[in-house]
């Protein structure tokens, strides 16, 4: 019956970084799976620790007394080679930034063997752990980011003191290449702005000695996490990464929403008028800047009440009409989307029953319609005189809400 541990890796390569590529904290993080299991279903092993060392206490115990100390425990060594050398695993300046997880083990702080290399020692908590054929165990060295050069490089691995099991030794080479230059992510916070309007861009990369985003010019490793740029046009933004080997870039569109009124209406039961409007520059309120969202008591007397939106290449003016006698249960609404060389009028409405309206265009008073509820709109690069007209029940007289000369401009 053969009692033999055996223990194999997950890959046989590892990437490096250039020096530069780490200064910026861009270096890649590799990591290294080993795993160990018996031989054979016959095989049996015990793990022992009657006192419960930990893997740190069992490594200061080695270093200060020899293995003859430990004969007892068992504990499992990782051994890597350190240095500036084509063999060499990691650098030394990196080694005790690598992490170690281990299936309940306990991992010792890395130590200078005073070789060259470095160590870490790991022990079972539990005094003792029968293993069988079934049982394996996993280890993983993560958060290595190595600055050795590439080559072939080597690391060790000693189980010692496994009861009636045989001891472990293990040597394993692995390919040490340059590490691949790579853009994970480069993106916005919206991709939808208005004019102005400031965006913030995150990215994650790895690899790279040099990398610029544009327009804005910003240099990405110098310690900001993200970007901030305000937009006045429709941009593609650009990422671009650069190392020794290569060079990579990714895009990112951020584009100028269409200025839009959402909202603009009267509560009779409040008396208030409320309003909304997106990815407006400003917003005025019968005159006075405001915010894009908001609302206001209709003071006493008041008949109209405007709101005046501003963007990119286009402004808004909304205007409701609101004669004391009618705006209860009706209301007439006018719209002026005003682009640069031409404007669109929009008239909305809807009256109670038994109010007469009476809508004419023109200097001659040409009728646009007569109905009690309806929408007219009226494209051309001056606006024409407009007339609203209403007649309320039992009135001989018609009451002008609306008059307007034809304008270009708001």
């Amino acid at each position: 019956m053969s009692n033999e541990f055996l223990c194999f890796l997950d890959k046989d390569d590892l990437q490096v970084n250039e020096g530069a590529a780490v200064a910026l904290h861009n270096g890649v993080a590799e990591r290294v799976i080993f795993y160990l299991m018996l031989s054979d279903d016959e095989s049996r092993a015990t793990l022992q620790n009657p006192d419960r060392l930990t893997g740190q206490q069992a490594m200061e115990i080695l270093r200060e007394h020899g293995e003859s100390r430990l004969a007892g425990t068992t504990y499992l060594m990782v051994i890597l080679p350190c240095g500036e050398a084509a063999d060499s695993f990691i650098d030394c300046r990196s080694v005790r930034g690598i992490h170690f997880e281990a299936d309940g083990w306990t991992p010792s702080e890395w130590t200078d063997l005073g070789t060259g290399d470095y160590a870490v020692l790991l022990t079972n908590p539990e005094v003792r752990v029968d293993v069988g054929y079934a049982d394996s165990f996993r280890f993983c060295m993560d958060n290595i980011v190595s600055q050795a050069p590439p080559g072939i490089t080597n690391f060790s691995v000693k189980l010692l003191n496994t009861g009636e099991g045989e001891d472990l030794i293990r040597t394993f080479e692995l390919s040490k290449r340059p590490a691949a230059l790579a853009i994970a992510d480069f993106s916005p916070d919206r991709h939808g702005v208005a004019q102005s309007e400031r965006v913030t861009f995150t990215w994650k990369a790895a690899a790279h000695r040099e990398g610029i985003i544009s327009p804005g010019a910003f240099r990405v490793g110098q310690g900001a996490a993200a970007f901030e740029h305000a937009v006045e046009r429709s941009t593609e933004y650009r990422l671009q990464v650069q190392n020794a080997a290569a060079s990579l870039s990714r895009r990112a569109p951020v584009y100028l929403v269409p200025l839009a009124v959402s909202r603009f209406e009267y509560d009779p039961q409040g008396e208030l008028v409320r309003w909304c409007c997106r990815c407006a520059r400003t917003v005025a309120y019968n005159g006075a800047e405001t915010e894009a969202r908001g609302e206001a008591a209709l003071e006493p007397g008041q008949q109209q009440v405007k709101l005046l939106c501003r963007g990119h290449l286009l402004d808004i003016e909304e205007t409701l009409y609101l004669p004391a006698d009618y705006r209860k249960d009706g209301y007439l609404r006018k719209t002026v989307l005003q682009f640069p060389y031409y404007a669109v009028l929009r008239l909305r409405w809807r009256l109670a029953e038994g109010v007469s309206v009476r809508l004419s265009m023109g200097l001659l008073g040409d009728l646009i319609s007569e109905r009690q509820e309806g929408e007219f709109e009226y494209a051309a690069a001056k606006m024409p005189q407009l007339t609203a007209e209403l007649q309320g029940p039992g009135q001989k007289a018609w009451r002008t809400i609306l008059q307007k000369e034809g304008v270009l401009h708001l």
